[in-house]
């Protein structure tokens, strides 16, 4: 340890107590502290709503849609999809679906909604079922899932019949129309009202059958893990030819998404500025320093040490207290980070979040940028006051010690 960071750090703990300087530096490393939980608070509430809207929309849409590109039914088994797939370099998860509109109804009322058929729907967003067993739940025949909310306005309820009508058939006449008595065997609930108001799925015996499509499907749902979806999607993309169509959930729900990263910048500029008055007071706190340690300095000059030498002092004192700020700062945000993470105290509205609690995802990569950043803004901040040491003259500043 050289001289410099020896008498920067004999300075910061010997500071004399109830003087300006010793107060400025603990409410300096205060305000930076509050100024940086906040940002990490901000930046993992945001992943983590970004995050658990992601997840939700993928459950549902899946992460990749293969479909006709006019939106027409395609062949099943379909060769040249199948054999695109089984050479796909990373492992993946396949399924198949039947996506069209309908009409839903039960006695005098009745809704618009999209009805899927589908092999299997997810365990996780059930809220009321019949059976259950494991992770996903297969479709039987004759048995209709609806979202809770859509069977809050039909006013049904697990066991119920219902009437799904195919809506081009409606066009015809009474001989030709499509209609199918189902019993509604469980209800899910998503938080996202897109789904839970409009989303209706069936088996895809059942969705062939209502919309006379003997064997023919909409297309071919795909899942993988994060890991291997960038691999996964440019594989398929790149060998997927016309009239065959490849979309991602977040393609598909574009303007959501790019509404999340609008909000971003913000709330982020917002929670920016409040670091920003951390840092002026650390530039408050080692001007105030630098007056009070001037006959000390003086000496210093006196004895030969040289005025570069004597900034790098102040500057690692700012350093420090950015340091030390950092470190309460990324505490303080674990500690409401964890108990967010694990009692949700503070809850949201559904019908507008998409969810019933502020989600929380911790990034560790932008935690420690940040970190970094306050350490290095404050060591470039303290050169400022730092350099009112070269104005010191040792005779005049001895004078009135």
């Amino acid at each position: 340890m050289n001289i410099s960071t020896r008498i920067a750090l004999r300075y910061l703990k010997s500071s004399h107590k109830g003087s300006f300087s010793s107060y400025a530096s603990r409410l300096a490393v205060i305000g930076l502290a509050i100024g940086i939980a906040s940002l990490v608070i901000t930046l993992s509430i945001m992943a983590g709503f970004e995050k658990t809207v992601s997840e939700k929309i993928a459950t549902f849409d899946s992460h990749i849609r293969v479909s006709h590109f006019m939106n027409k039914s395609i062949a099943y088994p379909n060769k040249s999809l199948d054999s695109l797939l089984v050479e796909a370099p990373v492992d993946y998860k396949k399924s198949i679906y039947i996506q069209k509109p309908a009409l839903i109804r039960k006695k005098q009322k009745a809704e618009g909604v999209i009805v899927e058929g589908v092999e299997w729907i997810p365990e996780s967003f059930v809220i009321d079922e019949r059976n259950n067993s494991g992770n996903y739940i297969n479709l039987k025949l004759n048995e209709v899932w609806l979202g809770g909310d859509l069977a809050n306005i039909l006013g049904v309820a697990v066991g119920d019949k219902i009437v799904l009508a195919d809506l081009q058939s409606l066009n015809h006449s009474a001989s030709k129309r499509i209609v199918k008595s189902l019993t509604v065997a469980g209800l899910f609930h998503s938080g996202l009202q897109e789904y839970d108001k409009t989303l209706v799925f069936i088996s895809i015996e059942d969705a062939q059958h209502l919309f006379n499509m003997s064997n023919n499907i909409s297309g071919y749902k795909i899942d993988s893990d994060e890991h291997s979806f960038s691999h996964l999607i440019s594989y398929i993309r790149e060998n997927t030819a016309y009239p065959y169509y490849v979309v991602t959930w977040k393609e598909k729900h574009q303007v959501l998404f790019d509404w999340i990263d609008i909000q971003k910048w913000p709330i982020l500029i917002n929670f920016g500025l409040i670091a920003l008055v951390g840092v002026v007071n650390i530039l408050s706190a080692l001007a105030m320093i630098i007056i009070e340690k001037s006959g000390e300095v003086g000496i210093l000059l006196s004895q030969g040490m040289n005025r570069k030498n004597i900034k790098i002092i102040f500057c690692i004192q700012g350093a420090v207290i950015g340091f030390s700020g950092a470190i309460i700062g990324v505490f303080m945000a674990g500690i409401i980070i964890f108990v967010q993470f694990k009692t949700h105290f503070i809850s949201l509205p559904e019908n507008i979040y998409f969810m019933d609690h502020i989600p929380i995802s911790i990034e560790i990569i932008p935690i420690l940028i940040i970190g970094l950043a306050s350490v290095i803004i404050s060591f470039l901040a303290s050169f400022w006051p730092a350099s009112k040491v070269g104005r010191i003259q040792p005779s005049k500043v001895l004078s009135y010690e």
